[in-house]
């Protein structure tokens, strides 16, 4: 653990779940640490009103919190597998750069909760400081890469935190736990559960 991480507790294996609001949907993870590698497994269920669909990811990230892989598959077979073998250089399954996301450190995908946390616990940004970033969106709908830009800001250290979506103009506030892990209320989540 850094110094600037000093806040969170050191990481072992948790699990946790997410619901979205007022609708049937949830997201249910595990994140553990082996070595200097970070994986987060996650399965999510669409919420009610969107269109149906059911998916496993899994987000390899080294002991910084930097994301060097990021696998998705949905339950329809289909498939979308990048990878960082720098920060901010991508490249398909394949091996094939993704230079279009050329200069995205981060990764998002919109209907998940988890993705938000090595965004947070990576950056360890001071009380009231923001940064703006480019990022790896991908929909778990279409599974279709693409650039987005957005704004963290630490409302407070290890605990409060606001993610701008810079493209949408829609923000969300969050507050995290020990774990970096999004504790309560963030944006259509809620969590639900955790050990």
């Amino acid at each position: 653990m850094t110094a600037r991480e000093a806040g969170f507790r050191p990481l072992t294996t948790v699990t946790a779940r997410w619901a979205h609001k007022g609708s049937f949907g949830t997201e249910h993870l595990t994140l553990e640490q082996h070595g200097k590698r970070i994986t987060a497994t996650a399965v999510v269920i669409s919420p009610d009103g969107e269109e149906p669909y059911a998916a496993w990811y899994q987000i390899f990230l080294d002991s910084q919190w930097q994301v060097k892989a990021v696998s998705v598959h949905r339950t329809d077979s289909r498939w979308f597998i990048a990878r960082a073998p720098e920060p901010g250089r991508w490249c398909d399954g394949d091996g094939t750069a993704l230079t279009r996301l050329d200069g995205c450190r981060d990764l998002l995908l919109p209907q998940a909760c988890f993705p938000f946390s090595p965004m947070i616990r990576r950056l360890a940004l001071p009380r009231h400081q923001s940064t703006e970033l480019d990022t790896v969106s991908v929909s778990l709908v279409t599974l279709a890469p693409a650039r987005s830009r957005c704004r963290i800001t630490c409302l407070h250290p290890n605990s409060r935190y606001r993610i701008e979506d810079l493209d949408a103009a829609s923000a969300v506030d969050c507050h995290v736990d020990a774990d970096g892990l999004v504790a309560e209320d963030a944006g259509p989540f809620k969590r639900i559960s955790s050990r």
